[in-house]
């Protein structure tokens, strides 16, 4: 809207002032209130105003974020190459690196799970492939696929009060011990 064009509303109040001071030269009354001819073009001419300076100012603020945008994207580029200068400059000086607001990212400590799953990718892998020797290795090409499934671990909360004991009901026979073995196996 910058480009010259009058907005809808601009143009509807411009031809409102316009109209006023063409044809209406004594005071009206619009919506049970009564207006003189220039304080009704005064309110028109209030909003043109107030629309041109908004949109003026909204043109500003693209152009603004335009520049910035491209100052930010200059100034990420070059970051990433001073962040390491700074880094074999300084080492792992955390007091000097303060003052460049940079912390010495850790290495990632894999998990228990990613552990067992890259055992069992390098197992099926020397399955899949038939490897055993270090020349026979070189000659097979291409990869494996593994489907590990996570077993996921469950924690039960503690019960708040252990379960009143039962009295045990009178039986004749004493029930079967299980899993026991046969006298003739």
């Amino acid at each position: 809207m910058g480009s010259g064009t009058k907005t809808p509303a601009i143009a509807l109040f411009e031809g409102a002032v316009t109209g006023i001071g063409k044809h209406i030269t004594t005071n009206v009354t619009v919506g049970g209130v009564a207006y003189t001819p220039v304080v009704l073009s005064g309110i028109f001419s209030g909003a043109v105003t107030a629309l041109q300076t908004a949109e003026s100012l909204h043109t500003q603020w693209l152009d603004a974020v335009k520049a910035a945008r491209a100052t930010v994207a200059q100034a990420r580029v070059v970051y990433k190459p001073f962040k390491q200068f700074v880094l074999g400059q300084f080492g792992d000086n955390q007091t000097v690196l303060d003052d460049f607001d940079i912390t010495v990212s850790k290495p990632a400590v894999p998990t228990a799970a990613t552990k067992a799953a890259a055992v069992l990718k390098s197992k099926a892998t020397k399955e899949a492939r038939g490897t055993t020797g270090k020349k026979q290795k070189q000659s097979v090409k291409g990869s494996v696929q593994v489907e590990i499934t996570a077993v996921p671990v469950v924690t039960t909360p503690a019960p708040a009060a252990p379960p009143a004991p039962v009295a045990p009901a009178a039986s004749a026979a004493a029930p079967a011990p299980v899993n026991a073995k046969s006298p003739a196996g």
